[in-house]
């Protein structure tokens, strides 16, 4: 693949000079040469590559001047293979943000918010429109989530998350109707991967730090703003999504962003189990209590 990557930089006259594997996905390689990175379409099982979605939702938030890569080129190798050229965004990932970049991330996160689409669910790979794969949030959600509860398919008390965990399937089925009742809520164009490696950071001469780079929308999808939220809380924690919530332009209510928090653990957990990952089941387990606490917390907003 490096090769075949090389050779497509000397074909259109850029240098191949450093060339690297910048990094690796569940569905694109990301190779970097100088200014320009070059993705390339190398899905897991079970995954896929979207191109022109994302480089559509990249091209419109660039217009609109947020911090993203803009494209400079799809097309695809020799072999078949989809690429996208790209520009490079010089940055680095912040595992400790603080509320003032919180915010900042709301803010940008917004624009996405804000763009026009429809359906619900990974978006389907097109270039005019960001219309979702699915008619209804419970087929949207199923397209993205993997075995979420209640959508998926194993019983509560048989999934990863909490098989081993009785005592929560009472408080857990007290939600079920709210669960299910997120259908409700507007469908946006939601990121659904904040986790660090996809916000890149520079810091200015002052010492603040600036968002230079949103990456990676790849797994966007329809579906309520609260996804984002609950998101964002899963890879930072709660308090920092609150600080999220308050440069969005339109938060959602906290405890609707708790609920789609839910779904993440159980699709986090069955993700962990399915590849053998102890360590990221506990984070998922770790993450629903935290959650269900936070629910108790805002048990006045239930309708």
């Amino acid at each position: 693949m490096l090769a075949a990557v090389a050779t497509l930089l000397r074909q259109r006259g850029l240098s191949d000079a450093g060339l690297t594997l910048l990094a690796s996905g569940a569905s694109v390689q990301v190779y970097r040469a100088g200014d320009v990175v070059i993705r390339v379409a190398a899905p897991r099982p079970g995954e896929a590559a979207s191109f022109q979605s994302d480089a559509q939702i990249r091209r419109r938030l660039h217009a609109a001047g947020q911090p993203v890569s803009l494209p400079l080129e799809l097309g695809a190798l020799p072999d078949g293979t989809f690429y996208s050229l790209d520009t490079y965004v010089h940055g680095e990932p912040c595992a400790d943000l603080s509320e003032a970049d919180c915010r900042a991330l709301g803010r940008v996160l917004s624009g996405l918010h804000a763009l026009p689409c429809s359906g619900y669910g990974l978006l389907q790979d097109r270039s005019d429109v960001l219309a979702g794969c699915a008619i209804s949030l419970a087929d949207g959600l199923r397209s993205r989530l993997n075995d979420a509860w209640p959508y998926g398919t194993a019983p509560l008390e048989q999934h990863p998350l909490t098989r081993e965990d009785a005592a929560s399937w009472p408080r857990l089925w007290t939600l079920r109707r709210e669960l299910l009742a997120l259908e409700t809520a507007p469908a946006v164009v939601c990121h659904t991967d904040l986790h660090a490696g996809q916000l890149l950071w520079t810091r200015a001469h002052d010492g603040t730090r600036r968002l230079s780079g949103l990456l990676d929308f790849g797994d966007a999808a329809c579906g309520p703003a609260a996804w984002d939220v609950a998101s964002f809380a899963y890879f930072h924690g709660w308090k920092r999504a609150d600080w999220l919530c308050d440069g969005l332009e339109t938060a959602p209510p906290a405890r609707e962003a708790a609920l789609m928090g839910v779904l993440l653990a159980f699709h986090r957990a069955r993700r962990a189990y399915s590849l053998s990952r102890p360590a990221d089941l506990h984070r998922a387990q770790t993450f629903l209590t935290l959650t269900l606490e936070r629910l108790t917390a805002h048990a006045d907003e239930s309708a």
